[in-house]
């Protein structure tokens, strides 16, 4: 790595006084980006493989995306979600095609649909005095209490508990451990089509399609988390395409926004039938 100019020494003693880190951080201040590459202010460009954690999925500064944000910017910001906006609208309808069918939540962050897919879960045992989540070991959910409650690796939970009760944990790929943790307690199966965070390592195909039949079988929720694997990052819209497998609630998030916060849960008329007004929102 390229040693800093004075201006950027500055600015990183200048951070290092005002701003609290709570992640790793790479030696580098980037000043601006185009397609795969990032640029420093003295013009040294660095191929970028980190992609903000993968939501960067068509690139820095791509001009389609550009576009349509400046575009947006000029006309109107926010408004908050009690009016109808026309991009949310075919947004929903456009993913909604994607999805084969199902109504479509907004958010701002993955960590925050997963707590909707929760809820959903929840709702859907909500006669069971000890409704369950079944998850995968070492899967990566996200870092609220929910959505850390059913993420499965250690290191993320130090010294933060307790967490939420009712999640499950299973090994990943084993379905004989799958079929024993089903029972008429459980209201959802979250699973992440290709584990991220825990190794990049797919699902089989039999494990989704056992997780699709044991579901069925007992009337929970099958949740595919896809806000790593969806729109496009394993050759297909969805993960699950490639696996032939449908869920009854698939999460969306990272690419989705283009580095806006954005991010979607789209399920099918039943499921969403179970949250009615005041039930969920986001601002």
């Amino acid at each position: 790595m390229r040693s800093h100019s004075v201006h950027s020494q500055t600015l990183l003693k200048l951070e290092e006084r005002v701003l609290k880190k709570t992640v790793p951080q790479l030696p580098l201040l980037p000043e601006y980006g185009r397609g795969s590459w990032l640029y420093d202010e003295s013009g040294n460009r660095y191929l970028d493989f980190f992609t903000g954690h993968g939501v960067m999925c068509l690139g820095h500064a791509h001009p389609a995306l550009t576009e349509a944000m400046i575009g947006q910017i000029h006309k109107l910001v926010h408004t908050g979600n009690h009016f109808h906006l026309e991009p949310r609208i075919r947004l929903a309808v456009r993913l909604s095609e994607l999805a084969d069918g199902g109504q479509v939540f907004f958010s701002n962050s993955g960590a925050e649909i997963v707590e909707l897919a929760i809820k959903l879960c929840r709702r859907r045992k909500r006669g069971n005095p000890r409704p369950t989540i079944v998850c995968m070991r070492g899967s990566f959910h996200g870092r609220t209490y929910g959505a850390l409650s059913a993420t499965r690796q250690r290191e993320y939970k130090r010294r933060l508990g307790p967490f939420l009760p009712g999640f499950v944990e299973v090994p990943f790929n084993d379905p004989e451990a799958l079929n024993r943790a089903m029972t008429h307690h459980t209201a959802g199966v979250l699973i992440e089509p290709v584990l991220g965070e825990g190794g990049v390592i797919p699902a089989t195909r039999d494990y989704l399609a056992l997780a699709r039949e044991l579901c069925t079988r007992t009337g929970a929720l099958l949740v595919f988390d896809e806000i790593q694997t969806g729109l496009g990052r394993t050759g297909e819209m969805f993960a699950c395409r490639r696996y032939r497998v449908r869920p009854d609630v698939l999460l969306l998030g990272k690419a989705l926004g283009g580095g806006l916060p954005l991010s979607a849960l789209i399920t099918h008329p039943e499921a969403a039938s179970l949250l009615g007004l005041g039930d969920h929102g986001s601002t």
